[in-house]
């Protein structure tokens, strides 16, 4: 791994640095020496060399220097040779670290295993908790200055408003009402002690827990800022976030794998259903660029759309970007949709409405296959092509034609050798839902006129009006009739 001049320092701790280091960044990748012949110097190298010829103080006349960019680290009374393998060594010592950190994330171990890596080679407490507050791992723990937290976390593992609650400040002395995905150091405003070095932990886009490292001075503050990246890496890959039975993995995980048709246990599954809409249901919109098929554009596109209000959960899953959205939610967002997303070239392709998780895998199915019935751009419902595309399966089948409801051929003649308009009377009572109010007005006709004509057709064909699935019977064959 990239170290920086507070983690080489940190290393040199036998030596008792003095540090001068304005810009702590995380860019060095090995170590050269000062050279006249060199005008400028990269920040990817620490140089060592000899202080004397920078410092007219003679308090460094035999001082040996680290220096990077602006930033100095000097040792008095270091032996050249001895300090250059030192240095040399921190590189070995940090990459282990690291190797062995992803090593574990890679088998996706526990956070409690992760952890005792972690407590090999780091003196300082660090902890871990889900986002409730609940203490999932921790390290080095008695070392804790902080007596109110310690005694918290020792006597209930979860964190309560008492804690969280305090007024934290940043170096500045800002107020910081919440924590980052980004390291940061925060502080009791009179507390002795260090405060703490804290962020977020993220997957997916998705914050899952956070993560505080409780530094014994100032300089391990600085290392903390540049390793509590490194140890997020790792640990958001334990097995509490990305194992499939996991209550504490995000909801973009959760949505991913379903998506993907994994089995899930019935907790996650109840947890997971938090995210739908039980009473208007939800629905599954996939976007599909017609012109452009690329990662980085799909993560604009991503991010612009999370900035909506009811754009729900949003994923990437192969090579569409895929959103679960309440469909009243998903409802009010179409307008935006239609006129700032739609003409980008490309096609929107929604399911029909959902209400359990089980049902998303076939509601996702449902929204590919909306967004690859057109080569459009625009929204396109599931719910609208699905008839169509019923009838035009069954017209491929020769036998379906031979098939419809004796009734439609009856009638075809029964008209025709009596002048009568039965048939047309049947078709729209059918499409109507057997309203005779509507379909008397429908054809304007007397109601007792269209009475007459269904006791007549009822006589003729022998249908049972109040049997549903003759009903449906005679609606299916008519569609399929409007189809040939």
């Amino acid at each position: 791994m990239k170290l920086s001049m507070s983690l080489i320092a940190r290393y040199l701790r036998k030596y008792e640095p003095e540090c001068h280091i304005l810009d702590d960044t995380v860019t060095i990748k090995g170590v050269r020496f000062f050279a006249d012949q060199l005008p400028e110097y990269s920040l990817e190298y620490v140089y060592l060399g000899t202080s004397r010829e920078y410092f007219q103080d003679p308090r460094y006349a035999d001082a040996l220097l680290l220096s990077s960019g602006q930033n100095q680290i000097i040792c008095r009374g270091a032996d050249y040779e001895e300090l250059l393998n030192d240095v040399l060594s921190s590189f070995e010592y940090y990459n282990l670290l690291e190797q062995e950190l992803l090593s574990a994330a890679a088998e996706h171990c526990p956070v409690s295993e992760i952890m005792r890596t972690l407590e090999r080679v780091i003196s300082d407490p660090v902890t871990v908790f889900d986002l409730d507050g609940e203490l999932i791992a921790s390290a080095n723990e008695s070392a804790i200055r902080d007596r109110e937290f310690l005694d918290t976390i020792r006597n209930l593992n979860i964190l309560g408003t008492n804690i969280i609650g305090r007024v934290f400040t940043d170096r500045e002395g800002r107020i910081s009402h919440d924590l980052t995905d980004q390291p940061q150091h925060l502080h009791t405003p009179g507390a002795k002690e260090m405060g703490a070095v804290a962020m977020y932990l993220s997957r997916q886009e998705e914050r899952v827990g956070f993560l505080l490292m409780f530094p014994a001075d100032e300089a391990e503050v600085m290392a903390g800022l540049c390793l509590m990246p490194v140890f997020a890496k790792a640990f958001v890959s334990a097995s509490e976030f990305v194992s499939a039975d996991s209550l504490l993995q995000g909801s973009r995980s959760v949505f991913l794998r379903l998506l993907q048709g994994e089995e899930l246990s019935s907790d996650v599954m109840r947890s997971f259903e938090n995210m739908l809409n039980p009473e208007t249901g939800s629905v599954v919109a996939v976007f599909r660029t017609i012109a452009i098929r690329n990662y980085t554009f799909r993560s604009m596109l991503k991010r612009e759309l999370e900035k909506l209000e009811g754009s729900g959960l949003l994923c990437i899953c192969g090579e569409d970007l895929v959103m679960l959205s309440g469909e009243k939610e998903f409802a009010g967002i179409v307008p935006y949709l239609r006129s700032s997303i739609c003409p980008r070239n490309i096609v929107i392709g929604v399911s029909m409405p959902i209400q359990k998780p089980e049902q998303i895998r076939i509601a996702h199915e449902q929204a590919v296959f909306a967004a690859g019935s057109s080569n459009t751009t625009g929204i396109i419902w599931c719910r609208e092509l699905a008839l169509p595309y019923l009838l035009r399966s069954l017209n491929g089948i020769e036998m379906a034609g031979k098939l419809l409801h004796p009734a439609i051929p009856q009638l075809e003649e029964y008209d025709e050798q009596n002048g009568t308009d039965f048939l047309q009377t049947l078709r729209i009572f059918i499409r109507l839902r057997c309203s005779q109010r509507e379909t008397a007005e429908t054809l304007h006709i007397h109601l007792n006129t269209l009475k007459y004509r269904l006791h007549r057709i009822g006589e003729v064909c022998r249908i049972d009006y109040k049997d549903p699935q003759e009903l449906f019977y005679l609606e299916l064959s008519f569609s399929m009739l409007q189809s040939f």
